[in-house]
């Protein structure tokens, strides 16, 4: 089994488990934008975007930044968080996490601010994903506990 965000349009192969979801916001030092509450990809576009993402994982990373996710800015690419935190707070781009996770920060050099698609709140979906022959009580009933 996996838990995963929705990431391509579901597969028949797998049993695809919708858990549940949460709104997208970008990560940005306060200065460079203000009084918003939502942004597009379009006007965040004169600003790099931090992606958080280890070597071997590069390629798809940034083609679902670019796709999915229609992100128009330049990336600075980190390999941890924290050091993508250290390059928002001194001004240097922003980076994408979504409302559940944004709870955690916490700094006065940083706004959230929900980012939109158009006019439309982007949302990351998360799901439970198992092979449909793998199917069976032990994995329903641990995908149940996984959504409550």
């Amino acid at each position: 089994m996996n838990f995963s965000d929705l990431r391509r349009a579901p597969s028949n192969k797998y049993v695809n488990e919708y858990l549940t979801s949460s709104s997208f916001e970008i990560v940005i030092n306060k200065r460079l934008v203000r009084g918003s509450k939502k942004i597009t990809s379009h006007e965040l576009a004169e600003f790099p975007y931090i992606l958080i993402v280890g070597n071997s994982e590069i390629d798809t990373e940034l083609e679902y930044c670019r796709t999915v996710l229609g992100i128009e800015s330049n990336f600075k690419l980190v390999g941890t968080y924290d050091k993508a935190l250290m390059q928002v707070i001194s001004g240097a781009g922003y980076f994408l996490t979504n409302e559940r996770t944004g709870k955690s920060i916490k700094n006065d050099q940083i706004k959230k601010i929900f980012l939109l698609n158009g006019n439309q709140q982007m949302i990351q979906q998360y799901y439970a994903f198992w092979k449909v022959d793998n199917s069976g009580f032990y994995t329903e009933e641990f995908a149940d506990i996984l959504k409550k």
